[in-house]
């Protein structure tokens, strides 16, 4: 079992967020190899998203689409995914070349870039039925990676290939899987009654940091790949 690292009343993607803005945002994405972070700020009610370089200073404002959510870095750091308005969109960081690139009835959201920054990886779906997808950056290849029963969130690409997931329990708690990028068998890395959520891979691909949900608070956990401390 992973040993907690520190006790949180937020969810670690927000800290990161807040910390590095002042904007009171919801959530930040995870940051590119150059160090860039998009986020959610109060500005994303009117369809902006916020950037900021690895050296700080002043975040920029990207005007993209609807109210923008789940920003998610590509690998270079040269595009942004979000969604907004039930599907996922691409952005390059300077604001240019905004373009849809899932359309149609299927409902998605929670983008994450693959590493070569050539798909994405996403949650699609009804709310609590959602599966996980993957799509090419220009919207064509759409792959429905798992179809269990349960519901399906937060996908986190690594830079091995596989893609760490939330799947929900019948009681409502959150278990981490993992996936090749690929396809096949997902494999189970938690279990237990805690709520576990909000998986983040170190830049090598070999652990897996998250939350845990219990008693009013979120413990941060690492963990190896294959789910061993």
């Amino acid at each position: 079992m992973p040993a907690p690292l520190a006790s949180l009343r937020l969810a670690v993607p927000a800290l990161v967020a807040a910390a590095l803005a002042g904007t009171s945002p919801n959530v930040a994405a995870a940051g590119a190899r150059n160090g860039a972070i998009a986020y959610e700020g109060r500005a994303s009610t009117s369809g902006y998203l916020y950037l900021r370089g690895a050296n700080g200073g002043a975040p920029d404002r990207l005007r993209t689409t609807g109210r923008p959510s789940d920003p998610s870095v590509s690998s270079l750091g040269r595009r942004i995914a979000f969604s907004s308005a039930g599907q996922v969109w691409v952005v390059y960081v300077d604001g240019t070349a905004l373009r849809q690139v899932t359309s149609g009835p299927l409902l998605a959201r929670s983008p994450s870039w693959s590493p070569r920054a050539d798909a994405i990886a996403f949650a699609g779906g009804p709310l609590e039925a959602q599966d996980i997808y993957r799509v090419g950056a220009d919207g064509g290849d759409l792959v429905r990676l798992t179809s269990a029963s349960a519901d399906e969130d937060a996908p986190a690409w690594s830079s091995r290939g596989r893609i760490a997931f939330v799947r929900r329990t019948a009681r409502g708690d959150g278990d981490i899987f993992s996936i090749s990028g690929r396809g096949g068998r997902a494999k189970r890395l938690t279990r237990g009654s805690a709520d576990d959520g909000d998986p983040a891979w170190s830049p090598d691909g070999r652990l897996i940091a998250f939350t845990r949900a219990g008693r009013g608070v979120h413990d941060v956990y690492v963990m190896r790949a294959d789910g061993r401390e």
